[in-house]
């Protein structure tokens, strides 16, 4: 991290074929209570014009976005790892065109990263919905005392 007070943090969003669900994302993202973000959108070659109306739209307003267009579907994790390797914050986060995260979410996350040193990942309570419906609790969890396979392995 670097040793300013307020880290660059970059969002790294993917989308594919669903412009309501990115505006309500991008909005979000453009009202976060912390304001040192870089978002990377990558568009999974949606060929919509809505979701392009939305790019465009959300770009023009806030200079933080930086829109990527796939000229074909490379499909979700090279998507993802797409966004990683755009990225030039001093932390990440990913997020997806159907996620809504509280507006003070990411300046939490980040003071739990000054809390202590040996933080490396930081993850939320979440609820997962489908058709509207609860689905599923995703549980906090720690990573202090585990290597990074073992938290990533019990995060999934």
């Amino acid at each position: 991290m670097s040793s300013t007070s307020s880290p660059l943090v970059s969002v790294g969003l993917t989308t594919y074929r669903r412009p309501d669900g990115l505006s309500k994302v991008l909005e979000n993202l453009r009202q976060q209570t912390y304001p040192n973000l870089e978002i990377v959108v990558s568009d999974n070659c949606s060929n919509m014009p809505e979701v392009d109306q939305v790019l465009a739209e959300y770009e023009a307003l806030d200079k933080r976005i930086r829109i990527y267009r796939q000229p074909f579907n490379i499909g979700m994790e090279p998507n993802h790892t797409f966004v990683v390797r755009k990225a030039t914050g001093d932390l990440f986060l990913w997020l997806h065109d159907d996620d809504d995260i509280p507006l003070n979410y990411i300046e939490r996350a980040v003071e739990r990263f000054a809390d202590d040193p040996a933080i490396e990942l930081v993850g939320p309570r979440a609820e997962a919905y489908m058709e509207g419906k609860f689905w599923y609790h995703y549980r906090n969890y720690s990573n202090v005392g585990e290597g990074v396979y073992e938290r990533l392995h019990r995060l999934i």
